[in-house]
């Protein structure tokens, strides 16, 4: 069946053609240059991995299945499995294995009472241990307990990669994740809770005093936040033998990302050299966007499909006038369909 042409906004002149024929595939210099220029700079990083947030496609992989220590990334699957339990309000009193946990430290002290709600900015913010242990203590038995469900969640979610001895993230040689995995548990975590997404892009936040507890000022350890564009979480880690982590995300023009960097040196310059390549290498398909003739036909979803800068001018639309299918096409294979109304 022939299909009707549709240009699109820099996505290269129109072209004719059928399913079973479509035009060949050119590779111009000037996208060969661009390909050379997407390089990925060095990193410091033992691991890394960036993943297209929406569709959770990953564009860049330094060893992303090596298994190495998380260190305080742990923390999101102990938010994780605070906020599945629905009981923010629920108060809690700071035991004195929550208060003396060494490392990074919310500040609690033993027989002070805190709410789920308020343990969580002190878990994700300043990255404390203590409320690590104390939100664990309060969603399970024991602590040995909730690792034990903080496992089960992980093979839920198929983190194949991933094995915790503690919720906290400090050493111990059996207490392992991958860039990949983390990566996959930050998406589905960001995804599956909102606030978790809501507090992850906190860079301070004040709790207030109560007769539980004096007042706290929590800033939040990722660096990220508020020095680089778009940025809006995620979490970071640091033990002695992890080196520097970092989950993090950024959103432009609608669009997220999100990477991982285990075992770097300059966790932060990394990160930026993955954003930074991350915007500027690759495109949203948005066919939503780019109908430019007045036809009697509108897109009815607003899937879309992202794919290197280079090879957008060899995108091919065509209209499908009997189903109303809009296909989008790359080298004679089809990259997306969506149906037209």
């Amino acid at each position: 069946m022939a299909l009707l042409p549709l240009a699109l906004c820099g996505f290269g002149p129109p072209r004719i053609g059928d399913r079973l024929s479509l035009p060949s595939f050119n590779v111009e210099a000037s996208q060969l240059r661009a390909i050379a220029a997407a390089a990925m700079p060095p990193l410091s990083a033992r691991a890394a991995v960036l993943m297209d947030f929406a569709s959770g496609k990953v564009l860049y992989d330094k060893a992303a299945h090596q298994r190495l220590p998380p260190a305080s990334t742990t923390k999101i699957m102990t938010a994780l499995l605070t906020l599945e339990r629905r009981q923010l309000d629920a108060e809690t009193t700071v035991s004195p294995l929550a208060a003396g946990m060494p490392g990074t430290r919310m500040g609690l002290q033993a027989g002070q009472r805190f709410t789920t709600r308020e343990l969580l900015y002190g878990l994700l913010l300043p990255s404390g241990n203590d409320a690590a242990v104390a939100l664990a203590q309060q969603g399970a038995p024991s602590v040995d307990a909730f690792v034990e469900r903080m496992n089960a969640r992980a093979r839920e979610i198929g983190l194949a990669e991933t094995h915790y001895v503690n919720p906290h993230g400090l050493d111990d040689p059996a207490h392992l994740s991958s860039a990949y995995d983390l990566g996959q548990l930050a998406r589905f975590a960001l995804r599956a809770e909102p606030l978790f997404d809501q507090y992850v892009s906190v860079a301070h936040q004040v709790l207030q005093a109560t007769p539980g507890h004096p007042e706290l000022a929590l800033d939040n350890l990722n660096q990220l936040l508020g020095a680089y564009p778009g940025a809006d979480g995620v979490k970071t880690g640091t033990t002695a033998a992890a080196g520097q982590s970092l989950v993090g995300s950024a959103t432009r023009n609608q669009h997220r990302l999100l990477m991982v960097v285990l075992g770097s040196a300059d966790r932060y310059a990394d990160a930026r050299a993955i954003l930074d390549n991350g915007f500027a290498s690759y495109v949203w398909l948005r066919p939503d966007l780019f109908m430019p003739y007045a036809l009697p036909v509108r897109v009815r979803d607003t899937g879309e499909a992202i794919l290197p800068a280079w090879q957008a001018t060899q995108v091919q639309a065509f209209l499908d006038p009997e189903d109303l299918e809009a296909t989008f096409s790359l080298a004679g294979r089809e990259i997306l369909k969506v149906p037209l109304g």
